[in-house]
């Protein structure tokens, strides 16, 4: 796997938003803890790593028809709506350096467009809480495309709205499936480990050109 230092400068970037940008995966963690509970068992691994790469509604339909929670899918996603909405309006905070490495991408005029299979509403809420959003040029959901962070055509619409190619684009995210894609793509994709239950930095190695803990290592890149 290259370093930093090998990168060369992206003429655009795809960021990731929960546990890449916003400190938010806590909050979608301790749901886990609720499911748990209606199921009187924790979560398995297995359920909890298929659950990460899904959408909310293909979670709804999950927890309700395969694991039985819930009265209804529509019932659990107004559960969630509720929870998280509020989460994302009033308590979202930044992951570290994230501003920072926003405000040096606006600087040396690189684009930047946030991806994410968190519902829109979600996204707009919590970067408009912490003054991110007038720092992106574009959030695109899977609300917004079709498919999920598992396909590519929420990545396709992130190049064309960056009018870049593959090879001069780069990628950031804490889940290694999403980067697999990207990285398939062609786009040089880069790990941020935010928690093993996203991904562990041996998972996040197999996928990208280089791993970092937060954006201050990408920061640090830029300023060469």
């Amino acid at each position: 796997m290259n370093s930093i230092s090998h990168l060369r400068k992206p003429s655009g970037i795809i960021l990731d938003c929960d546990g890449t940008l916003l400190s938010s995966m806590h909050a979608w963690h301790n749901l886990d803890v609720v499911f748990a509970s209606e199921l009187k068992r924790p979560l398995t691994k297995q359920e909890t790593d298929f659950l990460n790469t899904c959408t909310l509604e293909e979670s709804c339909t999950y927890l309700h028809h395969t694991l039985g929670v819930g009265l209804s899918p529509a019932h659990i996603a107004e559960m969630i709506q509720n929870y998280l909405l509020h989460f994302y309006e009033h308590d979202v905070e930044i992951c570290p350096g994230a501003d920072i490495f926003l405000r040096a991408l606006q600087a040396a005029n690189i684009p930047a467009v946030v991806a994410s299979s968190c519902p829109r509403a979600f996204l707009l809420a919590g970067l408009q809480r912490t003054g991110l959003l007038s720092l992106v040029q574009a959030v695109v959901s899977t609300d917004d495309v079709p498919g999920t962070k598992r396909d590519t055509p929420i990545y396709k619409h992130c190049l064309q709205l960056l009018h870049c190619t593959p090879e001069a684009c780069w990628a950031v995210d804490d889940s290694a499936y999403a980067l697999a894609v990207m990285r398939d793509m062609g786009i040089s994709t880069i790990g941020v480990h935010s928690s093993d239950k996203c991904s562990t930095k041996s998972q996040l190695e197999q996928v990208s050109v280089c791993v970092i803990d937060s954006l201050d290592d990408l920061t640090n890149c830029l300023s060469r």
